[in-house]
């Protein structure tokens, strides 16, 4: 009984010991390749089609990023659902750093509140790295609207016998967002009007089927340029610069409280080692405080802003509150 209770002992002393050095190799592997990274390609996903400015931008920081890090880095689109499907690939996929993603408002904030059965969770499935950029809406109207402000549009709501109508790019989008935020501090109703995309909206906006939308500063300038909107109002807490800047703010026109827009930033899968984290968040702020890559993002038609790390996770859930306050009130839901 005394031997088979030391050898029973002695062999559960054994296994520990054998766990502890597997786990002690497993972490030196693992910091020894984090130490390393990137050793090859890095792929950064974006959740919807190229050619938009959550492409373009990301394709700037791309490049810059692949300088630093010293191995290229890749876009990859992945469109479809809202930005779910490119999200979900990411959040399922390794966790090492080799693959990341733009995210953004409609992909972590909007979608994860108004989707059910997303097959990703926006918090607990991504590790924010660095929010890099902002958009503000602009609000326009058809070329024929009657009015000639947001102010106007107030004020004219309570004298028609059919609301106004305002197109977005699709239900639960940030467009559609916009327009919700707006009628809860307005206090007036609008007839949302969804369509397949910005494009179409553009075009029955332009073509006087709609009598306003939600439009980034770079869109609403082309389109006003060109006779093709009005536009009434900058819904930012202040103006627009250049060919805006003649636009007064909503708040200037006595709307307060309906400031809208997106954000965009650079995600990893939550899991992804320590070191490997420092070393990219490291890069980025390296890269989004380089002056051309800045000035480059705005030219995208977005606005170039540096949150790393703890400062992006205060910032989405400041944006996580503000949006489910909308969405809660309007009782926006989709059923995919």
């Amino acid at each position: 009984m005394f031997r088979s209770t030391v050898r029973s002992d002695t062999q559960a002393r054994r296994g520990t010991l054998k766990q502890l050095v597997a786990a002690l190799t497993l972490a030196i592997s693992a910091s020894a390749a984090a130490q390393s990274y990137p050793t090859r390609p890095i792929t950064i996903v974006v959740p919807w089609p190229p050619g938009a400015a959550t492409d373009a931008s990301t394709r700037i920081i791309a490049e810059a990023l692949g300088r630093e890090l010293g191995q290229p880095v890749q876009v990859e689109n992945r469109p479809g659902a809202s930005g779910a499907l490119g999200s979900t690939h990411v959040a399922q996929g390794p966790k090492d750093g080799y693959r990341l993603i733009t995210a953004t408002a409609d992909t972590h904030t909007i979608n994860p509140q108004v989707r059910k059965g997303l097959a990703y969770d926006a918090v607990k499935d991504f590790e924010p790295l660095a929010l890099f950029a902002t958009l503000s809406m602009v609000w326009v109207g058809r070329p024929d609207l009657p009015y000639n402000s947001m102010a106007e549009v107030v004020a004219a709501a309570g004298q028609r016998t059919a609301p106004l109508s305002f197109g977005s790019w699709g239900l639960g989008s940030t467009a559609h967002l916009a327009g919700a935020l707006f009628e809860m501090s307005s206090g007036i109703n609008l007839n949302h009007v969804p369509f397949q995309g910005a494009a179409p909206a553009v075009t029955a906006l332009s073509g006087s089927h709609i009598d306003l939308m939600p439009s980034s500063r770079v869109s609403a300038a082309g389109l006003r340029k060109a006779g093709k909107v009005k536009v009434l109002g900058v819904a930012s807490s202040r103006r627009a610069a250049g060919d805006l800047a003649d636009v007064p703010t909503l708040e200037e026109q006595g709307v307060k409280g309906a400031e809208s827009g997106s954000w965009y930033g650079l995600m990893a899968p939550r899991g992804i080692p320590d070191e490997v984290r420092q070393r990219l968040t490291a890069a980025l702020t390296k890269v989004l405080a380089q002056p051309e890559v800045r000035d480059r993002i705005q030219g995208t038609g977005l606005d170039p802003v540096t949150r790393i790390g703890a400062d992006f996770q205060d910032e989405l859930r400041r944006q996580w509150d503000s949006t489910g306050r909308v969405i809660r009130s309007k009782q926006i839901a989709l059923n995919d």
